[in-house]
């Protein structure tokens, strides 16, 4: 059993490297379009005296998209709220990984609803675009398809690793 842990945790390693660098391309230009359509707003306000609008939906599009990418990010990078499992974990190792599943277990229900609503927002989007600028919008809603499916993959994968290591004696962990 602990080959099948072993293999979930290779997999998981293979699937963050391959989508990692596209990850974090997506990201920065996200954020600095962000910046960019921030300051084009400010100075064209408080400089110009002449807003220009359009900014504004640009704005909230990346604003939005780096929220969603960026909640990836976060589950990644070994996320979790203390709900006493340090306190189970020093008693109990068994319990620790029970409660660590149970956890995985939750979240990954809430993130297969997020998928699925988020795939019918964005699909429903696209007969929908914003007033000033023409952007349909469905792209406000694809980073939270993408942050979610992302999140619930990995999620699965810990879920498996946490699975399959419940009888060893040492701790494993799918991140």
């Amino acid at each position: 059993m602990g080959k099948i842990a072993e293999f979930l945790k290779s997999l998981r390693r293979k699937v963050k490297h391959a989508v990692g660098y596209v990850y974090e391309m997506v990201a920065g230009i996200v954020f600095w379009g962000f910046f960019v359509f921030i300051l084009m707003q400010v100075f064209s306000r408080y400089v110009v005296h002449s807003p220009l609008h359009w900014t504004e939906e640009f704005s909230r599009v990346f604003y939005v998209a780096m929220i969603f990418l960026g909640s990836a990010v976060v589950m990644d990078e070994q996320f979790r709220f203390d709900l006493g499992i340090n306190f189970v974990k020093r008693h109990s190792l068994l319990g620790y990984k029970i409660l660590n599943l149970f956890i995985d277990i939750v979240v990954s229900i809430v993130l297969s609803y997020l998928v699925v609503g988020s795939y019918n927002r964005t699909v429903s989007g696209w007969t929908k675009v914003l007033p000033l600028t023409g952007i349909k919008v469905a792209y406000l809603y694809i980073p939270l398809l993408a942050g979610t499916a992302l999140i619930l993959i990995c999620t699965l994968m810990d879920i498996g690793v946490n699975l399959f290591s419940l009888g060893q004696k040492k701790e494993v962990d799918g991140r």
